[in-house]
């Protein structure tokens, strides 16, 4: 499944290329830098949203036409950055069990010790039907 920085940049390229521009002129109608322009179609780019408004005005079209691409799964879809792991096992007497391994950010309250992350497993029991 490509990645919602992808899907906006070939939404981004498709517009462009409809009216026959290349990158450098929708960068300066955009007032954007062409090298930011190509990492946006490339997907790399996570774009600021002040940033969507000026591609949406330099192309013409509404900021949510930007976004017409985007389909039910990107919405339901977890973050990229979530750590945690789902595994399904089952247990000694034979009940399936989730097991969820993962890792939560931790600082201390005073602010001075540094952030690390403090590992965590949850199992549950899942019941049959």
């Amino acid at each position: 499944m490509r990645t919602p920085e992808q899907v906006f940049g070939t939404t981004i390229r498709e517009l462009r290329l409809e009216r026959g521009w290349t990158q450098e002129q929708l960068a300066e109608r955009a007032y954007l830098h062409r090298t930011y322009v190509a990492a946006i179609e490339a997907g790399k780019r996570n774009v600021a949203i002040v940033n969507v408004v000026y591609l949406a005005r330099a192309i013409g079209v509404a900021p949510g036409e930007l976004f017409r691409n985007f389909t039910k799964p990107y919405i339901d879809r977890q973050p990229p950055n979530d750590r945690n792991a789902t595994r399904m096992s089952r247990n000694k007497r034979g009940n399936r069990t989730q097991e969820v391994v993962g890792s939560i950010p931790f600082s201390s309250t005073n602010g001075f010790a540094p952030r690390r992350r403090v590992g965590f497993v949850v199992t549950r029991r899942i019941r049959s039907t």
